[in-house]
């Protein structure tokens, strides 16, 4: 995907490549991992012509699964963790997972033989990962992550699929609060929502969502952060888990 966006060939020819960060190849200290492109594009309005920036951030699947744990986490417990905040056995859960999550992408693409060695450098660290997991109670936070995520979805089932629906999810309670309203009060709603976000701009840790509940499947796919959907991390973690568990029977 990186290589086709630097060739050009499918972006207009008013749009050029003002930077790029590979955080792939040397990942942040937290653990982050994405490939970070800045484009500019250049257009005219009435004979002016201006100029904007816009920047993708290309992630594998276990990439954009990680990076939504991390700020699902850090707004549950009030912690701006991707700016560096929080405690040392947090940052140590983030950056150990990270480094578990990197190590089998390269295996099972393919683009990594599995050595002794590796293997038991892999298995030290899993080691690590599930010591700080049992101290934090992560698989726990998880769960109920999990549930409340599961909890909007039952909501919005019960709904037609041309309603809007505003969204609470409160993270100091731990509950969630669907609201619907027919598509006919659009612009009351629309209203609503806008006074909704002023009056909670004060904190991360209540937000408020305003979605087509048509296009809700697409929308938690593309920001599961906003959804509290952890489910994607955890499925990747328990498959590596037993395949650590598989390497570690082979080698004894």
């Amino acid at each position: 995907v990186v290589k086709l966006l630097q060739d050009g060939k499918i972006l207009g020819r008013n749009i050029s490549i003002v930077r790029e960060f590979n955080y792939i190849k040397k990942p942040k200290e937290d653990g982050y991992r994405s490939y970070h492109i800045t484009f500019e594009i250049k257009n005219k309005h009435r004979g002016i012509e201006y100029k904007r920036l816009f920047e993708l951030q290309v992630r594998t699947k276990s990439q954009h699964a990680w990076s939504t744990v991390v700020e699902t986490i850090g707004t549950y417990m009030g912690v701006n963790f991707k700016g560096g905040d929080g405690e040392k056995d947090w940052k140590s859960f983030f950056k150990e997972s990270s480094y578990i999550f990197s190590w089998f992408e390269k295996f099972e693409s393919g683009r990594k033989h599995l050595t002794i060695g590796d293997a038991e450098e892999v298995i030290r660290g899993s080691i690590r990962l599930k010591e700080i997991m049992l101290e934090l109670k992560i698989t726990e936070l998880l769960v109920l992550l999990n549930n409340m995520t599961s909890d909007i979805s039952y909501k919005l089932n019960e709904t037609s699929k041309n309603d809007y629906a505003i969204i609470f999810i409160d993270y100091i309670k731990k509950e969630s609060v669907v609201r619907t309203y027919p598509k006919a009060a659009s612009k009351t709603v629309n209203n609503l929502y806008i006074r909704l976000e002023e009056e909670l701009n004060y904190t991360d840790q209540i937000q408020v969502l305003f979605v087509e509940i048509t296009n809700l499947t697409n929308l938690r796919k593309a920001f599961p952060n906003f959804y509290i959907d952890v489910s994607e991390f955890i499925i990747i973690l328990k498959r590596y888990f037993n395949r650590l568990n598989d390497y570690a029977s082979n080698l004894s």
